[in-house]
């Protein structure tokens, strides 16, 4: 089982029955577990990343010391909601420094591959040097936050129609900074841990060259930009009937998925604790890490049905044994490249295209404008999800 954590104890329910009211305080934590499947034992668990691996790995248990950076968060300008330009996927391009204005507000810019929620924790190992210098920068300037926005880019991309950065981003605060042991050239890398306090719209990049400077090394500059903080409200305030329709189409979709043996939340009991206790955000946290693990899960089910398929053609024309040995590579099989290639890359999580689509969904709820908006297209999403499992369980039926 794959389990993350999440804020759990009730909150105090509103007079009114059909109004429920929560803090985004978390007192507490429950533990919500995914029941993660693999096909036929070829394919490993997905990692449980809370961040960016590489150059942000996720940092092993225990890597961190208290003492580090701590103290008070600091205080950011923002402005209304009704003043910020909607958000969009914005082509990042080499071009000019550009000064930021006398009154903006401007943070470091850490993109990351996943989308990271307020109220989680971002846990990243940096060795990248122009990330590396960002952090020493931060401390020199006692400042604390960071802008994490979602990056995308086509595999293999060289230049700068392939890269792109959407503007809404999490803003993460920096708990704990220690130096990681130095590699055998003497680099130094941190491990960093962070809290997401909230979200930032990026309004324009100062310094967009620097996202295609990693050949400069030590010399090289973190993206920075002018941001506007986005105040969020520490209550949130939920239709009760709205929470007991998530929970009804939660429940269909884990019966459905246990029955086609897909990843899927534990039981009803999680589903009901996670609905009535944990903000909005942790929802949808949960909700990304479940659809991460069956969309994969799926990719990787489907390139094994491919790779059985031709190995059962090929036996039965006599170019494979039968039974084939327990334990065989499979470039031994002469496969075609395509189904090779297919299989290489399920076996790697960041090598499986969950498609713009699912992330701009992700990204349409980071940016929604209240709780009932991120609860509206939440309910709509898990609805879609359980006519398609409906779908493949039919289908499964008919085929046997």
């Amino acid at each position: 089982a794959v389990s993350g954590s999440l804020p759990g104890s009730p909150a105090p329910m509103a007079n009114s029955s059909s109004i429920m009211v929560r803090t985004s305080q978390r007192p507490g934590s429950v533990v919500l577990s995914l029941v993660v499947l693999t096909q036929l034992g070829m394919w490993p668990r997905r990692p449980n990343r809370r961040g960016h691996r590489g150059d942000a790995a996720l940092a092993p248990p225990g890597a961190f010391v208290h003492g580090g950076l701590r103290g008070a968060r600091t205080a950011g300008q923002s402005r209304r909601w009704s003043s910020i330009s909607p958000p969009s996927w914005m082509e990042v391009s080499e071009g000019p420094t550009l000064a930021p204005a006398d009154d903006a507000t401007v943070m470091p810019v850490y993109p990351l591959p996943t989308i990271e929620w307020p109220g989680s924790e971002v846990e990243l190992n940096v060795t990248d040097p122009a990330y590396v210098r960002m952090y020493q920068e931060l401390l020199e300037a006692g400042q604390r936050r960071l802008v994490a926005p979602l990056l995308r880019s086509s595999a293999g991309a060289t230049n700068t129609a392939d890269r792109w950065l959407h503007s809404m981003a999490a803003v993460l605060y920096v708990e704990e900074l220690t130096v990681a042991e130095a590699d055998a050239d003497g680099a130094v890398a941190y491990r960093a841990k962070h809290k997401v306090i909230g979200r930032a719209n990026i309004l324009r990049l100062l310094n967009p060259s620097a996202l295609f400077q990693t050949a400069l090394g030590a010399n090289a500059s973190c993206l920075r930009a002018e941001v506007d903080v986005i105040p969020d409200p520490h209550a949130e305030i939920v239709q009760t009937a709205t929470a007991k329709q998530l929970m009804q189409s939660l429940e269909e979709l884990r019966r459905l998925s246990e029955r086609l043996h897909e990843p899927r939340l534990q039981n009803e009991e999680i589903i009901k604790q996670s609905v009535l206790t944990t903000s909005t955000w942790q929802l949808v946290s949960l909700w990304q890490r479940l659809q991460i693990a069956s969309r994969t899960y799926r990719a990787r089910a489907h390139v094994n049905e491919v790779l059985r398929d031709w190995i059962e053609g090929q036996q039965s024309a006599g170019r494979l044994p039968t039974p084939l040995p327990d334990r065989i590579n499979i470039g031994e099989l002469n496969a075609p490249a395509s189904v090779v290639e297919a299989f290489m890359g399920a076996r790697d999580p960041a090598g499986i295209d969950l498609g713009s689509e699912f992330w701009d969904r992700l990204l349409s709820i980071l940016a929604a404008k209240d709780a009932e908006e991120r609860w509206r297209q939440l309910l709509e999403w898990t609805r879609e999800e359980v006519n398609l499992a409906l779908a493949r369980a039919a289908v499964r039926d008919v085929l046997g």
